[in-house]
């Protein structure tokens, strides 16, 4: 623990990306503390790019992970989670 700072609120970065090479989705997600700044890693992945895998950047502080559309769920099946 740092000592400094409780980290009372966070600032959360989410990136949508399409990867057009391969046809997929990726989401990016970074985690800060607004009152000092310092970033959050991400822990129990492993470090690596991956477009079929969940992964984290070398430092830790961003995870990457695949996602897909639900093209097996029926529409109102998914209109009902939101």
């Amino acid at each position: 623990m740092d000592g400094i700072c409780n980290h009372p609120d966070f600032h959360t970065t989410v990136n949508v990306c399409r990867i057009e090479d391969t046809l997929s989705y990726d989401v990016e997600i970074r985690i800060r503390c607004i009152s000092c700044g310092m970033p959050f890693r991400f822990k129990g992945l492993p470090h690596g790019i991956s477009v079929t895998k969940p992964m984290l950047s070398i430092f830790g502080n961003e995870a990457s992970l695949p996602i897909e559309p639900m093209y097996d769920v029926p529409k109102e099946k998914w209109e009902a989670m939101h």
